[in-house]
């Protein structure tokens, strides 16, 4: 990651690059709500809201309170945000071009292995299997 956010600061652009994916997301689907996201990504709450508010901060996004729902807080992209797509676009495509190529010359799977691992979880927990671990007879 240190290595995409100098490239980005080489192009004088202020963004994090732990922000894209959420960033992206609202760019490509706007305006959308805090648990959606958090759905979407398989990711937490409090880390979505983390990310959210550091963009907040940035003026990166808006957020509106949903007419539907009150309670519910819909996310786009603020102008400033709008404005730095362009600017973004070229090196995220650059990134996952050199992704492709160093995933392609990997002698094991990586992708795969993980694919595996999420299946896995899908099936029993992570947290199910520890208790299981942990509820097994001692033996000697």
């Amino acid at each position: 990651m240190a290595g995409c956010n100098r490239h980005l600061s080489a192009i004088g652009v202020n963004f994090d690059v732990r922000w894209a994916t959420i960033f992206v997301l609202i760019a490509r689907q706007g305006p959308v709500a805090v648990m959606e996201i958090a759905e979407r990504l398989g990711i937490t709450h409090p880390a979505v809201i983390q990310v959210i508010n550091e963009l907040e901060k940035n003026n990166l996004i808006t957020s509106t309170k949903s007419a539907e729902d009150g309670r519910k807080r819909l996310l786009t992209l603020s102008e400033t945000g709008q404005a730095m797509l362009p600017k973004l676009q070229p090196l995220w495509d650059a990134f996952i071009v050199v992704n492709q190529e160093m995933l392609g010359k990997q002698t094991h799977n990586l992708l795969a292995s993980l694919q595996e691992m999420e299946a896995q979880l899908a099936e029993r927990p992570f947290y199910d299997r520890i208790q299981d671990q942990l509820n097994q007879p001692k033996t000697n």
